[in-house]
Parts: C-alpha cells; structure tokens; sequence
C-alpha cells in the first residue's frame, strides 16, 4: 500500500508535466526573439473542440490584435506583442503557435534567382524562348492563338465554350475592373482584403501600377480585344480578391490568401487561381525545401481545405527554377493544382520552379504556356 506522502510526491511530478503537455506547441524561432520588446504576426490555432470566439476573447484581453479568423483552420492570425504572446504561450486553449510568412523580395534571400524572387523579365527573350508563335495576323485570337494551339482550346471555343456557368475566384495583387477589355463580364464579388474593402482597383495608398498582373491574369480568363486577345473563359462569373500588399518588400499576405479562400466559398465557387507564393519570412525566417511536405504552410493547409469542399484550386510552380526543389507554397499541396511554365514549344521554361515535394510527390502537376503569354 502506497503510503500517503509517497502519493503526493508522485503527484507533484505528475501534474506539472500535464500541465505543460497542454501548452501549445510553438513554433523554435518565437522564443529566439520574443524577448524583444516590439511585436510579431503569428498564426494561433485553437485546440479542436475549443470555442474561436473565446481563443479571440483571450487574444484580446492578453493585447493581441485580430487580423483574420479561420474556420476552416481554426485558428487566428493576429498581431501579438511579445509580452502577451509569451503569456499565451501558457495557454492551453492554444495547441500550435507559428510565425506569419513575409516573403522577402529583391536584396534578401528572395531576390533574382532565389527562392521568392519576383517574376522574371523577358522584355529581351532568350533564344530559346524567341519562338513562341505570336499569330498577331489572326483577327480575333491575336497572340492568343498560341497558348489556344497548345492547350487544344480552339475546337471547343469555335463550338461555343466560354466559361458559363462556372464561377471563378482570382487572388492577385488587384485588378482594373474599368479596363474595357472586361466589359461585359459578370462579376459575382470584389474584396480588397489589403485595405479591408471592396475596391480591387489601384488605390491613393498603392504602389503605382499594383493592379497591373491581376489584370493581365484575369485578361486571359475573360478579356476581350479583337485581333489581340480572347479570353478563354469569358462567360464565367468572376469573383476577385486582392489579398496581395506590394507596397514594401516585406508583405504579410499569408493569412489574406486564407481570408480570400474562405470568402470565395462563402460566396459560392467552382475554380480558384492564383499566381502567388510564399516561402521566405521576415527576420530570415524560411519554410525549408523538407518542410514543403503539403502539412506546414498555412497555405498549403486551406487550399487542401478548400479541395475538400469541392473547389477546384490550381496554383503557379513559382518562378525560381530550373533547379529541383524550387518549389513555393502553396504549389506543394497534394489536392490542389500546380502548374508550371512552357513555351509555345512545349519546353519548359528555365525560371519555372521543380519539385518534388519534400515527402516525394512530383510537382508541378503540369505545364501550361507561360512564356510571353
């Protein structure tokens, strides 16, 4: 028979480990430098079961500043002052604790030619990529007649396919709604979840020209210039989210991706695109090539969420090939649709990113014209 003070003892050892077996896990790099005095942007996920409105409730009271809710990954982002997040780091409603990616641009680890670097310029085409086909003679399609040739799309555009029924959500960096090569477009939502609006236009607060790759990736979807430009889907209904900040060189865009995935399906939504990617954090904080394994970014978690739910993802490769494991998240998503850049000859373009994921998995899931287009 256990004598009582031994019980106690063993009790004593018993409870503290419980007790910390509870706290959430967090992420190695937050305790390197939450002893600053300044404050971070972490993703806070609430335990399963556990209420999103009581973990907002705590985030708050402890002086933490909301930025997105998630249902879907429920979790929160926010912004936490050091100080409130080593207090919630003892929380046990609270089971993981990560830093928000920041994808770093020219002049850090995501500069030309590294991992998050920005799109490349071919205003002067290599060789290899000079013949791609221009058509500029065809009347209607223009320079679209090539990406129209390698995708095999002019039998079923002759027949009357553009699109209808189907609707369409696109996360850029904005888009010129006022542009009359999308006149005529049904538009089923606009969101600005930069600025926290409806306006996904070039806004007083924007680096000029913000809007201008949005608009060249709805334009192939649903733009319309005679001679120069037909749009592939242009009898869809769109819905288009802003959910990128290229005001600065260090951008917070992660939890905008969430937000505008899950605002989409709010919505109602068949296909998502985008041309985005995040691998490089502020402070050197990185997602490594072992870690895009289709389970860590924040990312790659909701497009798999949103796979679930019926909606079709598809998703750029990223534009820092031609070496393998160039990949940036979400493109390592295992329910979703990677693609990869070609040329108007079928070769794949030396900046398109290669897998394969860090568990094995081969990426991009295919290739499709993006040279010139």
């Amino acid at each position: 028979m256990r004598r009582p003070f031994q019980a106690a003892a063993l009790l004593s050892l018993i409870v503290p480990v419980r007790l910390t077996a509870q706290r959430p896990d967090v992420s190695p790099v937050l305790p390197q430098v939450w002893q600053r005095d300044t404050t971070l942007a972490v993703w806070l996920f609430v335990r399963p079961g556990a209420s999103l409105d009581e973990a907002i409730r705590r985030l708050t009271a402890a002086g933490g500043r909301l930025r997105v809710r998630s249902r879907w990954l429920h979790a929160l982002s926010a912004d936490v002052p050091t100080a409130a997040l080593r207090r919630l780091a003892r929380e046990p409603l609270f089971r993981r604790i990560q830093p928000l990616g920041r994808w770093r641009r020219p002049g850090g680890p995501g500069g030309p030619g590294g991992p998050g670097g920005p799109e490349p310029d071919f205003a002067q085409p290599a060789a290899a990529q000079a013949d791609t086909c221009p058509a500029l003679g065809d009347p209607v399609y223009g320079s679209s007649a090539m990406p129209y040739r390698r995708l095999n799309l002019r039998p079923l555009s002759d027949r009357g396919y553009d699109g209808a029924g189907v609707r369409i959500a696109i996360l850029d960096a904005g888009f010129n709604t006022l542009d009359s090569a999308f006149v005529g477009v049904a538009l089923a939502g606009q969101r600005d979840f930069v600025f926290n609006d409806s306006v996904v236009r070039d806004q007083v607060n924007d680096a000029p020209g913000a809007q201008s790759h949005g608009t060249a990736v709805w334009s192939l979807f649903a733009g319309a210039v005679p001679g120069r430009l037909r749009g592939i889907a242009r009898g869809a209904t769109y819905l288009l989210a802003k959910s990128e900040d290229v005001r600065s060189e260090m951008r917070i865009e992660e939890d905008n991706y969430v937000a505008a995935l899950e605002w989409a399906d709010s919505i109602g939504v068949d296909v998502v695109s985008s041309s985005l990617g995040y691998l490089v954090f502020d402070n050197g904080f990185r997602y490594t090539p072992s870690q895009l394994n289709g389970d860590i970014a924040v990312t790659t978690l909701a497009a798999d969420l949103a796979a679930q739910r019926g909606i079709l993802v598809v998703t750029a490769a990223g534009n820092d090939g031609p070496a393998a494991r160039t990949l940036v998240t979400p493109g390592d998503a295992d329910s979703l649709i990677t693609v990869g850049a070609e040329d108007s000859l079928g070769v794949v373009a030396g900046f398109s990113s290669r897998g394969p994921t860090a568990d094995g998995r081969i990426k991009p899931d295919l290739t499709a014209p993006g040279v010139e287009v």
